[in-house]
């Protein structure tokens, strides 16, 4: 029988540390992609798939960013907009690596 008064974090604590990197690579990069999701929705008003008249813009496609992290690096669709610009809020950096153009080689770092 399970216990039911079992606190759920130090138990899911020790899955993901536990886990394969590739498993915590992979959540990380849905949970950031769906962040951008909701913070894209909150810049069209309404959200994704749903149909008005008083809409703001439109997502167009997506520009792949490579992210570091202490999981590893994973590639990131950075979601676009038909008019103006979106770029990710938060903890986010840009970083080349050294010697590089700015122009090649695009990443996006955690700043916190």
């Amino acid at each position: 029988m399970v216990d039911a008064s079992m606190d759920p974090q130090p138990w899911a604590r020790k899955q993901l540390e536990d886990a394969d990197p590739d498993l915590l690579r992979a959540l990380l990069q849905e949970v950031l992609e769906d962040i951008m999701g909701t913070e894209v929705d909150q810049v069209c008003n309404p959200a994704y798939g749903e149909r008005t008249d008083e809409r703001e813009n439109f997502r167009n496609g997506y520009r792949r960013r490579r992210f570091d992290t202490r999981v590893g690096t994973m590639d990131l669709a950075i979601l676009k907009l038909r008019s103006g610009a979106y770029s990710p809020t938060g903890c986010w950096r840009r970083s080349a690596p050294k010697g590089a153009h700015l122009d090649r080689g695009r990443r996006l770092s955690p700043a916190c």
